[in-house]
Formats: structure tokens, sequence, C-alpha cells
């Protein structure tokens, strides 16, 4: 286990790979309609929709999104942990509400599975079941960063930014980890779109 983790597995909060890999779950947050919304532009088009309509402008921003996308292990880089075997990451909408499902073969062959849901630039759902964080928010940063960010009162411990390319064939997740005294850690897998 490396020094960087240490600090938690004492705590008896996580394992090695239980830290980076396991999720935090979340019941869909409530759907607000009156806080602001990111304004949306593709190609120098701005969106005009407005107000902000959650089942067409979300339905648009989240479908490239949309799909099953498996870890290319040769571009990816851990700092945290060693590479997985394999690693698949599920991303669904429905309703506004999105849901992303990560399945992981560690290198030491045990399979892990973790969720995520959440209405994007809604308030943000309370945790209970993480012991770490006491919230995950979901937003999209622009039209191709979906970010999600575990956090303990102002803080944030853990996120993970799901940056597109262009062509979108590849989807690139990086995860970052607040370790007390030791700063922050990375992990960047780099994704892509399954067939």
């Amino acid at each position: 286990m490396s020094s960087r983790l240490a600090y938690w597995a004492r705590a008896g909060a996580v394992s090695r790979t239980s830290f980076v890999y396991t999720g935090l779950r979340a019941s869909p947050a409530a759907r607000t309609h009156d806080k602001p919304r990111p304004d949306l532009y593709k190609g120098g088009t701005a969106n005009f929709r407005q107000p902000w309509d959650v089942k067409s402008d979300m339905t648009d921003t989240i479908a490239p999104f949309l799909g099953t996308w498996m870890l290319d292990l040769d571009e990816s880089e851990f700092d945290q942990s060693d590479l997985p075997r394999s690693a698949t990451c599920t991303i669904e909408e429905e309703f506004g509400l999105i849901r992303i499902r990560m399945i992981t073969i560690t290198a030491d062959g045990e399979r892990l599975e973790a969720e995520i849901a959440g209405v994007p630039g809604g308030p943000g759902e309370r945790l209970g079941e993480s012991g770490l964080a006491d919230r995950l928010l979901l937003f999209f940063e622009d039209e191709t960063t979906l970010t999600s960010q575990a956090k303990r009162g102002d803080m944030v411990l853990m996120s993970a930014r799901r940056m597109l390319s262009e062509d979108g064939r590849t989807l690139e997740i990086e995860q970052s980890v607040e370790v007390p005294g030791e700063g922050t850690v990375v992990n960047t897998g780099i994704y892509r779109r399954a067939q």
C-alpha cells in the first residue's frame, strides 16, 4: 500500500483498491428549475432555448456521453494504484437523471462495481454510506466535460472529470483524491467507446 493511502487505511476507511474504485452511491437529486444553468455552445453557436428545459437540453447535452466505454490500458496512467486488468464505464440518462456505473477488475483480479446518480446542476445528494464525504454533486463544466465531486462541507475530497474528445470516440476520466497531508493524487483513465 502506498504511503499516500496510509492515513485512510490506518483509519480503517478504505483499502488501496477500494479507495480508488469504490463509488459513492447516491439517490436521485431533486430537480431544480430555478437554478442558473450553463449556456451551451457547439461550434460557436449558442443554445438559445430559454429557460433551461431539462427534458430537451439535458438529453442533447448528455447524448454524446451515453453508452459503454472500455479502458485503454496502454494509454492510461494511475498514480494512486496499479492499473486494473480491465474497466468499463457505462453512462445512462432517464428523465434528466444521469447514472454512471463503473465495473473494474483490479490488478489482483477482484471485481469492483460502483455507481453514482444525480441530476446535473442540482443541489447535490446527501451521502450516508461513504463515511468520508457527505454530498455528491454532478455538473457540466462545459459541453464536453461532465464532472462529479464528493464533498465534506465545502471541501472537495474526490472528483472525477469525464472529458469527451471532439470526435466522440474517447472519454478521458481524470479521478483526483485529496489525501490529508499528501495533497492531490490523480488517476487518468482513457476510455474508448464500445462498439
